[in-house]
């Protein structure tokens, strides 16, 4: 799909979805699957990627949202063939020019660096159909994500067909997303309000993206709250059948080259990428927050310490451990002896082997 024409499908999704400030449709939202409208228990350990509770300003987590090797096309065929509806989905023998439905999504996720459960989820949303046990007409089929698509009529032919809508979709999502950090209509950190009239401030660029193609919250029966619902149930599943691969949150630690790769809070500090020239001259970091004497833990990460970093301030860096294999998991750091700074804290002297270039 051209840039020209992925255009005209972002402005024709936007006419198709989006309400206005003063106009609430939402008496006339349906979704056809009840056991949807029933809160998922999600899976534990999950650490920031999905909330067990909905919070209108946080739908899912950036990382979540970006994740694009979350699961393969066979990950998502195991679901289709087994899906948390006790059955199996028509989309499981689906094929466009012999490729699975399933391969398409990951296709055109990948390609816009999303995780592909968010078409999933978008196909659920939008009309129910990873839970129907029988293919739906061609109509639904060929508008399967409402994307260049006017309500109430035919997509436009470019846009038509399910491959079409997935390439479509994963754009349209990766547009939304992007344009949050520079000048969306929804964006990080903006308030706006919805077309159920609730006042959002998205606390991510995932959920701006989320409420940018669909500017609900329905809390109970639709929206945004149907994403996060969906988006646990799924996640469950997958988890439940062995086919969906956690990317660990970044922590102090997590290997990084720029900030947006270090998305956290830690002491009520946010994370920031503590980068440095590695071998080569290459751009290398790890994620760290600025700290006096002490800093934030983690349950399954290695524990931390304050060490001075430049201009005589305190940042974390992680001890050596197992859990990041005695520094190797960081590429250009090793084991070192260092002091802690203490700046004006009441914190003891000490010393600790961290990974630190």
């Amino acid at each position: 799909m051209t840039a020209k024409t992925y255009w005209i499908a972002f402005v024709l999704l936007l006419a198709g979805a989006c309400g206005t400030d003063d106009f609430d449709d939402s008496e006339n939202w349906v979704h056809d699957e009840p056991s949807d409208l029933i809160v998922s228990a999600g899976v534990s350990g999950k650490a920031d990627e999905l909330s067990s509770t909905f919070n209108k300003n946080t739908v899912v987590s950036d990382s979540f949202f970006e994740d694009a090797d979350a699961v393969d096309g066979d990950d998502i065929q195991a679901f289709l063939e087994n899906t948390p509806y006790g059955g199996r989905s028509w989309m499981a023998d689906e094929r466009v020019d012999g490729v699975r439905a399933a391969d398409l999504m990951v296709s055109a996720a990948r390609a816009e660096n999303i995780n592909p459960v968010m078409l999933l989820i978008r196909l659920q949303v939008e009309q129910g159909l990873v839970s129907k046990t029988s293919r739906p007409s061609q109509t639904k089929v060929n508008r399967a994500l409402g994307c260049g698509c006017y309500d109430g009529a035919s997509c436009a032919s470019q846009f038509r067909g399910f491959e079409k809508q997935m390439a479509c979709g994963a754009q349209t999502h990766r547009k939304l997303f992007d344009a949050s950090t520079n000048d969306g209509e929804w964006r990080a950190n903006v308030a706006k309000k919805t077309s159920d009239r609730i006042w959002i401030t998205p606390s991510n660029h995932a959920t701006a993206a989320l409420y940018g193609y669909t500017p609900w919250v329905l809390t109970g029966r639709g929206g945004n709250w149907l994403v996060w619902n969906i988006a646990n149930k799924y996640v469950k599943h997958f988890s439940d059948l062995g086919h969906y691969h956690v990317k660990p949150s970044p922590w102090i630690g997590t290997p990084c080259t720029n900030d947006s790769e270090c998305g956290f809070t830690g002491s009520g500090q946010a994370g920031f990428c503590n980068d440095f020239a590695g071998a080569e001259g290459q751009a290398q970091g790890f994620c760290t927050v600025m700290c006096e004497g002490y800093c934030p833990d983690r349950d399954g990460r290695a524990t931390t310490f304050c060490v001075a970093g430049e201009v005589n301030v305190g940042v974390c860096a992680a001890k050596a451990h197992e859990l990041n294999a005695f520094c190797e998991s960081i590429p250009g750091t090793s084991e070192t002896e260092r002091e802690r700074f203490i700046g004006d804290s009441r914190a003891s002297d000490a010393t600790a082997t961290v990974c630190v270039p």
